[in-house]
């Protein structure tokens, strides 16, 4: 069958039904495939997602931050804290909500099989594992500010260490200096810290962060792990 003639110059055909739809059957795939990434990061049975893929975790967190940002225009009668929240505290939340978490936030929205973060390439389930870890913990914040708001701390200084010995050894693998303290072993100090709270969400989330960090486990933060799981099984046997 011959396609008509078209009249005008410059244009071109429409291309015959079937290469239509192997397009649009290649972006349908494509979608999937990105949606299988996010996915991947978010397993349904352990932390929970929604048809696209993001955790209600972050749902969650998007709702309060929006709930936070109305009291700070214009405050209510009917809308308060439940527990109130020091200077410091405040001080915290907003600095990693609008910063670290949000940046972090930002780069796992691309289908991409690693993140970039001030110079340091991580793959992305890493990235996603202080994510999540990050978002939790604001979270129990809201109830337990004077527990959490340390533990945020470190869980900062420990990331951004991370993130600078990775693009060191990057840079220059030879020479790349070992930090006073291995983030990692305090990584591993709050991981253990917060396993001690016995919430069956918190273990979910540290078990989770666990699986996807160990390949960059350090020998220390090994021997944090296998200290804390002594002194338990010495307790116990007490």
């Amino acid at each position: 069958m011959a396609w008509p003639q078209w009249p005008h110059a410059g244009m071109s055909p429409r291309p015959p039904p079937a290469t239509a739809a192997a397009a649009a059957a290649a972006a349908e795939k494509k979608d999937e495939k990105e949606k299988d990434v996010k996915r991947a990061d978010c397993p349904r049975h352990l932390l929970g997602t929604t048809a696209d893929g993001s955790t209600w975790l972050t749902r969650v967190s998007a709702f309060i931050a929006a709930l936070e940002a109305h009291l700070d225009r214009k405050p209510t009668s009917y809308l308060s804290r439940a527990v109130a929240l020091r200077e410091e505290d405040v001080t915290m939340r907003n600095k990693l909500s609008s910063g670290l978490v949000s940046q972090l936030g930002k780069l796992l929205q691309a289908a991409s099989p690693s993140v970039t973060f001030d110079g340091a390439a991580m793959p992305r389930a890493t990235a996603a594992a202080f994510h999540t870890l990050f978002q939790y913990l604001l979270l129990i914040q809201l109830t337990d500010p004077a527990d959490t708001t340390d533990i945020l701390e470190d869980l900062e200084q420990c990331f951004r260490e991370f993130a600078h010995s990775l693009s060191a050894a990057a840079a220059a693998p030879a020479r790349a200096e070992q930090p006073d303290i291995d983030p990692m072993s305090v990584l591993a100090e709050v991981l253990i810290s917060l396993l001690q709270r016995g919430a069956r969400s918190l273990r979910d989330v540290v078990r989770r962060v666990f699986r996807d960090l160990a390949p960059h486990l350090t020998r220390e933060a090994v021997e944090a792990v296998m200290d804390a799981a002594f002194e338990e099984e010495e307790g116990g046997d007490e």
